[in-house]
């Protein structure tokens, strides 16, 4: 629920319906991956211009920058968030532009006033949850080995797929150029903040709750069962935050599918068909090695 610059995601563990939305650029043709349909509404509202983003400039207390202990690098306040002993997270907007995806992920960019070097920051107001930074420079918060959040820099690879899921979700796209930078959580009195240090370029930053949007069962008369799962716009563009949490999330809400073909299967997708639809995954395709699986296109 969006309003006034604040934005309230209900638990995703809750929320993920029993239904059947766009891939990094990744040279493979996945002819044969069935597709489905989205359940879940696009924000409302008309795109906001870029000249009407928060003009804020970064405030003076940052970290000093490598190479200058003697200057101190400014931060840039992009939003804070606040989560629920239940799971659900508030997200109130900062001095940056937010622009929604789907119910459960943002892109945030800087204005064009911060000039880099600059530290990009988010806040975090949590009880027991674990922060943790993942080799791609994102970071999630999770609870009980369930995500809860995750924040990650938008790669330029991404760029032509980020403004399709705009496009579709009828919001802004990031302007163009844009850097990217790696997160870093560190424990506060109340939670965390997430920090990255930007020395060039505008930062583009993409946050969510969930991975998976939707999962739903099909049959399609080819062997049996096929499971439509629907990835969120963090699922489709995040890298490694899917890898972790995207089978947890299908195999809770449809337990069935929490077999190692069902995962393999899964795996092959998060590679190489993140632009499509809805990916299909059949419980009865052969157990192979993963390599098969990619070399077969995921359908072995």
């Amino acid at each position: 629920m969006r309003e006034d610059g604040v934005v309230t995601l209900r638990s995703s563990r809750r929320s993920l319906a029993i239904s059947a939305a766009i891939a990094i650029a990744f040279p493979m043709v996945m002819a044969g991956c069935g597709v489905g349909g989205s359940t879940i509404d696009s924000p409302s509202g008309p795109p906001v211009a870029e000249d009407e983003a928060s003009s804020a400039a970064p405030s003076p207390s940052g970290p000093p920058a490598p190479g200058q202990p003697d200057e101190a690098v400014p931060y840039l306040d992009l939003g804070s968030f606040t989560i629920s002993s239940d799971g659900d997270v508030t997200y109130r907007e900062g001095a940056g532009k937010t622009s929604a995806l789907d119910d459960s992920t943002s892109l945030v960019w800087a204005p064009r006033s911060a000039t880099a070097p600059y530290t990009a920051r988010f806040l975090i107001e949590a009880a027991d949850v674990a922060a943790s930074a993942l080799p791609d420079g994102s970071v999630v918060l999770e609870r009980d080995g369930e995500l809860v959040l995750a924040i990650a820099s938008l790669e330029p690879a991404q760029e032509a797929l980020a403004r399709d899921l705009a496009d579709a979700a009828g919001t802004s796209a990031p302007p163009s150029p844009f850097a990217s930078a790696e997160w870093e959580p560190a424990r506060t009195g109340a939670g965390y903040e997430v920090t990255a240090l930007v020395t060039a370029g505008r930062l583009v930053a993409i946050w969510g709750t969930a991975t998976i949007e939707s999962v739903r069962w099909l049959d399609r008369g080819e062997g049996g069962k096929s499971l439509a799962a629907t990835p969120t716009a963090l699922g489709r563009l995040a890298s490694e935050a899917p890898y972790r949490y995207a089978m947890g999330e299908v195999a809770s809400i449809a337990p069935a599918a929490d077999t190692t073909v069902m995962d393999k299967q899964l795996r092959c997708h998060l590679l190489g068909a993140r632009a499509k639809e809805s990916w299909n995954l059949e419980p009865w395709r052969p157990d192979v090695d993963f390599a098969e699986y990619l070399l077969a296109r995921c359908n072995p």
